[in-house]
């Protein structure tokens, strides 16, 4: 027959466990979020420089604007990473 105190101690330990894990996963998920944030960044530094190079002639407007979006994306980068 199993006593009280040790139920009691199997409950407790079930939901210490469940309040760690669901941290990590907050931890795991905010991760892959930035993760995202920096391809999304990616993907807007490619398809600026395919629309600049569609006609074969840049602008300097067209550079800053290039040269804004690989500084932001350097910089999610650069903090994902630290």
């Amino acid at each position: 027959m199993v006593e009280w105190y040790e139920l009691v101690a199997v409950v407790v330990s079930f939901l210490i466990g469940m309040i760690g894990a669901n941290s990590y996963y907050k931890k795991f998920k905010n991760t892959l979020k930035e993760v995202k944030d920096v391809v999304d960044s990616l993907g807007e530094v490619f398809e600026t420089l395919d629309n600049a190079l569609k006609d074969d002639n840049i602008s300097a407007d067209e550079v800053r604007m290039i040269y804004a979006k690989i500084k932001k994306l350097y910089e999610e980068l650069n903090d994902l990473l630290s």
